[in-house]
């Protein structure tokens, strides 16, 4: 309907983008139009990229679209947000306590007044997801990408304890 309400007011290309998007998430990668129905998406997102910045709401303190804009929509509406302190995994850095407090404060407003479900957080030292993860709102994400501030099979063991010990992942993916 609200891609019908696009083409009616002069948004044709985010209407594809939302309708390519919808038939892409019902689809099946055993059908057989995938392909296709990939190449589309490819080429509309292609097209849609730079306006897809534009229909971003605009997050709360501690939160940044995902790097990559097109990456963090579903369903044609942006479904995924990072940590202030960093989009991308590999330029990341860890946040500091203000960054993490204004995150955890600004978690509940994320989830109740945005589309966005799934966090990619980087760079997290020990203690940060669990803290993220008490937060209010935090038991309505669906979607959770972490990363550890420290290379290594211990630090990531010590996000999985925290991953482990969370209330509220009962609605993850």
């Amino acid at each position: 309907a609200y891609a019908d309400w696009l083409d009616e007011h002069d948004a044709p290309l985010q209407a594809e983008f939302i309708r390519v998007q919808c038939r892409l998430a019902a689809a099946s990668a055993a059908d057989p139009d995938y392909p296709d129905l990939l190449e589309r998406h490819a080429e509309v997102a292609a097209r849609f990229g730079f306006a897809a910045r534009l229909t971003v709401p605009r997050l709360p303190d501690g939160f940044v679209p995902v790097a990559d804009p097109l990456k963090g929509f579903r369903r044609g509406f942006l479904d995924a947000a990072s940590g202030a302190w960093g989009g991308r995994p590999l330029d990341a850095r860890p946040p500091t306590d203000a960054e993490l407090d204004d995150a955890c404060a600004g978690l509940e407003a994320l989830v109740t007044g945005t589309t966005v479900r799934h966090l990619r957080l980087f760079a997290l030292p020990p203690g940060a997801l669990a803290r993220v993860l008490a937060a209010p709102g935090a038991d309505r994400l669906t979607g959770l990408s972490v990363q550890p501030a420290a290379p290594g099979a211990a630090a990531g063991d010590a996000l999985l304890r925290e991953l482990a010990g969370a209330r509220s992942l009962a609605n993850l993916e």
